[in-house]
């Protein structure tokens, strides 16, 4: 339930204000795929011991493990300039971490709008449908790019992003002493990637 609140209040951020813009005219699927480093972890945690010995610290590590995703998204263009889309598939996290995604991102254009060529920014906040570790996760992905009109129905764009992960994993005591329990864990996770991506658009309306 709390993964589908989530995800509810992600979408409303953007939906609600482009209510007041111009009409939805032109929906748009689209295929992505991205790469990058997972570069920065920072872990804090607080827990009680069996033999109630209270643990409590933080931690950050630099790291370098290659991670890559496929993504799907659906959406709507707002007027000329804005989109709105949501996003899943298949996401790493690091090295051990998968997730299906969730999320909502909202993509504003410049220049002569999101049919021609011209640069962009987005935002897209989200949470995991599915995780390959028993774990609550919500993540913040912002980016800028490029994009490059193939046909007046098709383009092609270029971003670099940073994604930003918190997750809630069970905790094991470094010392293996049995955790009594647990107050709070909870890792952040830095990522940088390059992204690419192919879009489709259709008109809803004759132009």
């Amino acid at each position: 339930m709390k993964k589908i609140a989530l995800a509810i209040a992600c979408m409303a951020i953007f939906i609600l204000p482009a209510a007041s813009m111009e009409p939805g005219r032109r929906p748009v699927l689209g295929v992505e795929w991205a790469s990058g480093l997972t570069f920065h972890t920072f872990h804090t945690y607080n827990y009680l011991r069996a033999d109630g010995t209270r643990i409590q610290g933080s931690d950050h590590q630099f790291i370098t493990n290659l991670n890559a995703s496929i993504l799907f998204k659906g959406g709507y263009d707002l007027g000329t300039r804005w989109n709105i889309s949501v996003i899943t598939g298949y996401e790493g996290i690091n090295d051990r971490f998968r997730i299906i995604p969730l999320g909502t991102r909202g993509t504003y254009f410049f220049g002569n709008g999101q049919n021609k060529d011209g640069s962009f920014i987005f935002i897209e906040p989200g949470t995991a449908l599915f995780t390959s570790a028993d774990n609550w996760v919500f993540y913040m992905r912002l980016g800028f790019g490029k994009r490059f009109e193939l046909s007046p129905a098709t383009v092609f764009d270029i971003s670099l992003f940073y994604r930003l992960t918190h997750s809630c994993p069970e905790l094991v005591d470094p010392d293996e002493e049995i955790v009594d329990r647990l107050f709070s864990n909870n890792i952040l996770t830095g990522y940088l990637g390059i992204n690419m991506s192919l879009n489709f658009q259709y008109s809803l309306f004759k132009r």
